[in-house]
């Protein structure tokens, strides 16, 4: 069984997300053991100087660092110059880390800046889900829709048609 960990900054503040996210990890506890971990942001004035976002990134990436543990996990940091995937692909994409002897996952969502490229660096691979800009809350949502839906895909369920 997979363990899977989403480590992102921010805290969810809309109820509509929390509710989504209660009922996606609620279908995924048959799949897979998912935790959430939230990183406090990083706090920046109304209006930030270039300098103040590059601190608030180095800041953030720090407090990432810290989450990442045992050899044994397989680090994805979403990113929009990432690699692009369809549902099934994706779904294809967790039988082949399965395969290669990862039972540990863990996603790296950055904060309202993104995350820093020595971050970026150290990770075994870059997602992305758009070319798009999302709000990191709302983007937490959509990454693990998506992670129960390839766990449907790879398990025959109806979920995916």
């Amino acid at each position: 069984m997979f363990n899977l960990n989403i480590v992102c900054i921010g805290k969810i503040r809309e109820k509509f997300i929390q509710l989504g996210l209660a009922e996606y990890l609620k279908r995924i506890s048959y799949f897979c053991r998912l935790n959430i971990l939230e990183i406090p942001e990083y706090k920046l004035s109304s209006s930030p100087t270039s300098s103040d976002i590059n601190r608030c990134i180095f800041e953030e990436e720090k407090s990432l660092l810290s989450y990442i543990s045992s050899k044994n996990t397989y680090k994805i940091c979403l990113d929009i110059h990432g690699d692009s995937y369809t549902s099934e692909k994706f779904a294809e994409f967790f039988i082949d880390i399965g395969v290669r002897g990862f039972n540990n996952i863990t996603f790296f969502i950055g904060g309202s800046f993104g995350i820093g490229n020595s971050f970026k660096k150290i990770c075994d691979k870059k997602i992305s889900f758009s070319q798009m800009t999302f709000p990191h809350q709302l983007f937490r949502l959509l990454l693990v829709e998506q992670i129960y839906r390839a766990f449907s895909i790879n398990n025959n369920g109806n979920y995916h048609k």
